[in-house]
């Protein structure tokens, strides 16, 4: 997926996302240590590799910082700002450092704005469906003005996963009803893994009297 032309550069990863509790300060956040973990993987498979993680965010103190080779960029959060901000982000990100692949967490308005990006500066986009679009219960959600919404997107994610350079979904059949609709030749399948902690040991149950 890397262009030839940029064979002999380090690999830079950028991933976009909505988490922004990598910018809480008051308390550990699981999607910042992931990305560093992410962040080490990849530095092993390509030595000199390195990753950015771009989040929107409504945290006015948000600000850059770096983490061993995983850097973390805040984008003030709005809902235009998704289909504005983004790709004037990814341009400043690439003067800076030249982007290899660029990865969204959600096959919608940021994906588009990603999309913009790269077929302008030739870099690869992949992206992420983590439900199954094609569920009629996408639909069903309360209020008038809700339902459009909802059906605007899921032609807009149609229509980018089919321009994506891959997709990552989390089920064999989401894979499946992709490969019925031809909506992309690169899907592949990667679930979401959930870690539970150990449970808290709790009083024992005493019958009522």
């Amino acid at each position: 997926m890397i262009p030839a032309d940029d064979a002999h550069l380090p690999l830079h990863v950028v991933q976009v996302g909505l988490d922004d509790t990598i910018f809480q300060t008051a308390a550990p956040s699981d999607t910042r240590e992931r990305q560093v973990a992410y962040g080490r993987a990849l530095a092993a498979l390509a030595p000199g590799a390195r990753m950015t993680f771009v989040s929107a965010t409504r945290r006015r103190a948000a600000a850059a910082f770096t983490i061993e080779n995983v850097t973390f960029r805040p984008m003030p959060w709005s809902r235009w700002r998704r289909w504005t901000g983004l790709a004037p982000v990814l341009d400043g990100i690439h003067r800076d450092c030249p982007i290899s692949v660029v990865a969204t967490q959600m096959a919608d308005e940021d994906a588009w704005a990603a999309l913009r990006f790269g077929r302008r500066a030739g870099v690869p986009v992949v992206g992420q469906v983590h439900v199954d679009i094609f569920s009629p219960w996408l639909l069903r959600e309360k209020g008038w003005l809700r339902w459009p919404i909802r059906w605007l997107r899921r032609q807009l994610g149609g229509w980018v996963v089919r321009r994506l350079d891959g997709v990552r979904v989390v089920s064999q059949t989401v894979a499946d009803a992709m490969a019925a609709r031809r909506m992309n030749a690169d899907v592949r399948v990667l679930p979401v893994p959930i870690i539970m902690g150990a449970a808290e040991p709790s009083a024992p149950l005493r019958p009522r009297v």
